[in-house]
């Protein structure tokens, strides 16, 4: 099992569950003062916002988890627990709502995203101040990845856009003989580095 690129300690995150409860239960305290004049939403919207629903998976993952009881506690946060089953609500509608989507093989998923016109790259442009600061340069294979979990899965391709916002990879695939995806990465929570030379740039 991994976790921000490193096996899990499980006796050190068993020791560290308190902490973290108290560390929710200060950020649950946050959500109830801010429910307390009567809104339904956290920013007196009528319906969810980016808020809202951000909130929302993040708590809705917790509150089932083990001895999360004590700390989504009804008698403490009423606000907050009726304010999780209402946004659950809505978004659970909303999922109900769609159409049934379509069933694809691999090889046709693929043939979609990769056929499908794609975004000019002067459209992002190319940063050289940032491509210094990141000892990166235009056209060279990078590895892009996630600064927290998933560090260890790296996407590698050809550096192709970049700005202060986002970057973009030329990604070759594995299931189409020239057939290359445009992936787009947010600059922050993303690291970027110079990928070796043996490593081509492909995707699943």
């Amino acid at each position: 099992m991994w976790y921000r690129g490193a096996p899990v300690n499980i006796e050190a995150e068993t020791a560290a569950a308190p902490l973290r409860a108290s560390v929710l239960s200060s950020h649950l305290t946050l959500v109830e003062e801010q429910l307390a004049d009567g809104r339904e939403y956290l920013f007196g919207t009528t319906g969810p916002s980016l808020a809202d629903s951000t909130l929302q998976a993040f708590f809705s993952w917790a509150r089932p988890m083990r001895n999360a009881n004590d700390v989504f506690n009804s008698k403490h946060f009423p606000l907050t627990n009726k304010w999780l089953d209402r946004v659950t609500l809505h978004i659970g509608g909303l999922k109900a709502s769609q159409p049934k989507p379509e069933v694809l093989s691999v090889a046709g998923a693929a043939a979609e995203i990769l056929n499908g016109p794609h975004e000019p790259y002067d459209i992002i442009g190319f940063d050289e101040c940032e491509a210094e600061r990141l000892i990166v340069k235009k056209g060279n294979a990078v590895k892009v990845a996630p600064e927290e979990t998933g560090r260890n899965q790296p996407v590698v391709g050809t550096l192709v856009a970049l700005n202060r916002e986002e970057l973009v990879l030329e990604v070759k695939s594995k299931l189409q003989t020239n057939g290359v995806a445009r992936v787009h990465f947010p600059r922050l929570g993303f690291s970027v580095t110079p990928a070796p030379m043996n490593i081509e740039p492909t995707a699943e």
